[in-house]
């Protein structure tokens, strides 16, 4: 079931483990410090514009 880790800055999970971070001038990285066998999935970063940017990345 997909949901939201994070939104601009902003981190919508309860596990501090999930951090993100900006780099300028574009560049997002999300960093999951200690990862365990219940992250892997897959993990998606859309950028709001027209038409919608997406990039996805299998975590195993």
């Amino acid at each position: 079931i997909p949901h939201l880790l994070t939104f601009g800055m902003a981190t919508y999970s309860h596990d501090s483990r999930f951090q993100i971070f900006f780099e300028k001038p574009n560049d997002w990285k999300l960093q999951i410090q200690f990862p365990k066998i219940e992250d892997e999935g897959i993990y998606e970063c859309q950028v709001s514009t027209n038409p919608p940017l997406v990039q996805r990345t299998k975590l195993r």
